[in-house]
This record gives structure tokens, C-alpha cells and sequence, in this order.
């Protein structure tokens, strides 16, 4: 049998590929923990019911399922099903049920449902400012768009240090319009089916798998749309404000009225905005394809929404109160009548007066 004679560089080559296979793999667990902390960093509701299972949910649970075991040496199953349906049914009801509710209710009414009151008003103010001619939806879109992009600037960006006015170029107020019209545009539905066709089309759109990553590839587009309208927001703000040392670049200033200046999230806003357009537009478009733009229709407009608004907040309360009241009822209904915390020790004490 013939021997090959092994380098000593080929030896050490080896080990560096091994120890490079090993790291990649390594990255990738570590790739997955990062890429998961971002989701639960990405909303206070995900955050919250992590810390609710982490802190709460499953120290419970496991405090009810070893409940008496010193007694009987079983697991306390009526306990562990009571204080698992509770803890793992609250905290989840008390962020999910509200989502579900407002995407519920804004369906069937409109966007603007989910819009702050305040806004609603603002939002009102600065379409009362426009000329009062009736033109098509997508005139009235632009025209709007700019208006309040106007608006947002020169509150947000604010006077010199003089105390003058800082005027944006038209330049940089077309460019964020256009991005915010974008972002409008590719919010729109492109499934013209309605009602039960459409929800029937939904559900078979989840074991489509061109469906599924067509989706996906509309919401990364969605939300590119939206986050580039925010870039452009920084940038504009850097290159007219004098001073942004303590500038918190997420906020817009808005006119509420002619005295009065509110602030909000700049990306909700334009989320605002867009909401607005689309349910105005729905409103107040007639057979000819024009929006009608008098007062009387904004006001009423306002008037209208404003009370959708409150009305949204009081559903809101009333439909998770009464899906939280739910709660007690199934886990009571899965433990039994008798108090499964006890049940184990006032076993134990029969027994013992039993033998007595």
C-alpha cells in the first residue's frame, strides 16, 4: 500500500477551513437571534407579550403545575390548565384583540378610522386652504399632497435665528410630494374583487405560493415607499435647519389651525394623509370622476370622522373588555368547579383525618 505524504501546509489549510465552517454556521445562529430581537423590537405589542411570557406567563404556569406536588408527587393538571389559559390568553388578548378590531373596523368604515382626531381636524384646516373648484381625484391628490407637505416643512424646520421664515426651494417640496404620491399610489388595492370574493380569494392566496411571495414583495414595496418619504424628511430638515442638534427627525409640526401647531410621527402622518385622501375622495366624488372641495363638504367631512374617531376608541375598549370577559369563563370551565390551588392540600388533609 502506497502512503501519501501529508504537508504540513495542507495540514494548517484544513484546520482554517474547518474552523470557517464552523464560524459560519455559528454567524448563522447568531443572524437568526438578531434578526428575532428585531421583530420584537419593532413594536411595543410584540415587546409586550414577550416580557408577558418571559416574566408572567410561564412562572405561573409552571407555579400551578407543580401546585401540591409535595403532597402527591403529580402534576396539578386542573391547576396548570387554569393558570396556563389565563396567563397565556391575557396578555395576547389584551394586545392582539384592539389590532384585530381596528383592522375590523376600518375595513368596513375607512382608513381615516384609524387617524388621530387631531389630525382629522389639521388635516381639515389645510383642505380648506385650497381653491374651491371641483377637479379630478388625482389633481386633488397632488395639489393636497403639496399643501400639506408646505405646511409640514415650514412648521417642522421652523425660523431662523433672526426670527425670519426659512422658505424651501420648490425643488425639495416636489421631491418629497412626489414620494408621498408614490407611496399613495403604491398603497392602492390591485384586487378589484370585493366582499366574500374577495376574502374567498384571501385565504386561497395562503396556499399559493406565487401569491404568498407576490404579497410579501408588495409589502417590502409598501413599506420602501414609506421609509424613503422619512429619508427625504431627514435630509430637507438637515439642509435648512440651522441648528438639529436635539432634532428628533421621527416628528413633523403641523398647522392645526392659524394659531395652533401640533406634532406627530412623520411617518404616520403621511399614513394619515393618505387615509385622508382616500376616504375624502370616497366621499366626495360624484359621477363625473370630480371632487367637490366646498367648505360645507370638508367641515362635514371633519365633523363626521372626528366622531367615527371617538366612537373607534370606544369600540376599541368595549370589544377587548368584552373578548377579555371571555377569559375566566374557559379556564374555569377546563379546571372545574373546585379551587384546583387548594384541592391538592385539602386532599392531603382528608386523608390525614382519615388515618386519625
Amino acid at each position: 500500500m502506497k502512503l501519501t505524504a501529508v504537508k504540513e501546509q495542507q495540514l494548517r489549510q484544513n484546520n482554517t477551513n474547518n474552523k470557517q465552517n464552523k464560524n459560519v454556521q455559528f454567524n448563522g445562529f447568531t443572524d437568526t437571534l438578531i434578526r428575532t430581537w428585531k421583530v420584537i423590537d419593532s413594536s411595543r405589542g410584540i415587546q409586550f407579550t414577550v416580557e408577558d411570557m418571559l416574566g408572567t406567563n410561564i412562572p405561573r404556569t409552571y407555579q400551578g403545575a407543580m401546585a401540591g406536588y409535595e403532597y402527591t408527587g403529580k402534576i396539578n393538571w386542573p391547576y396548570l390548565l387554569q393558570e396556563g389559559i389565563r396567563e397565556f390568553l391575557t396578555g395576547p388578548t389584551m394586545t392582539l384583540a384592539p389590532i384585530a378590531i381596528l383592522a375590523i373596523i376600518t375595513r368596513l368604515s375607512g382608513e381615516t378610522a384609524a387617524t388621530h382626531k387631531e389630525n382629522i381636524v389639521n388635516l381639515s384646516y389645510l383642505a380648506n386652504l385650497m381653491a374651491k373648484n371641483d377637479i379630478n381625484e388625482e389633481k386633488f391628490t397632488n395639489s393636497f399632497v403639496e399643501k400639506v407637505v408646505r405646511d409640514t416643512l415650514k412648521n417642522t424646520i421652523g425660523a431662523d435665528s433672526t426670527g425670519a421664515e426659512i422658505n424651501v426651494d420648490n425643488s425639495d417640496v416636489d421631491e418629497l410630494s412626489d414620494l408621498i404620491k408614490n407611496y399613495i399610489k403604491q398603497t392602492k388595492p390591485e384586487n378589484q374583487e370585493k366582499g366574500f370574493k374577495e376574502t374567498l380569494a384571501n385565504i386561497q392566496s395562503l396556499f399559493d405560493p406565487v401569491a404568498r411571495h407576490k404579497k410579501k414583495a408588495k409589502k417590502a414595496e409598501v413599506k420602501d415607499a414609506l421609509d424613503a418619504t422619512q429619508r427625504k424628511f431627514i435630509d430637507i430638515i438637515k439642509t435648512y435647519k440651522e441648528s438639529y442638534k436635539d432634532t428628533d427627525f421621527k416628528v413633523a409640526k403641523y398647522s392645526i389651525n392659524e394659531k395652533d401647531i401640533g406634532a406627530t410621527n412623520f411617518k404616520n402622518y403621511v399614513e394619515y394623509l393618505k387615509a385622508y385622501i382616500v376616504d375624502y375622495t370616497k366621499a366626495n366624488k360624484d359621477d363625473k370622476g370630480l371632487i367637490n372641495l366646498a367648505t360645507e363638504n370638508i367641515n362635514n367631512f371633519r365633523d363626521i370622522w372626528s366622531g367615527k374617531r371617538i366612537g373607534t376608541v370606544g369600540a376599541l375598549i368595549l370589544g377587548t373588555g368584552i373578548l377579555m370577559s371571555f377569559i375566566p369563563k374557559l379556564y374555569t370551565l377546563a379546571s372545574g368547579s373546585i379551587n384546583p390551588a387548594g384541592a391538592a392540600i385539602y386532599n392531603e388533609a382528608a386523608k390525614r383525618e382519615e388515618k386519625q
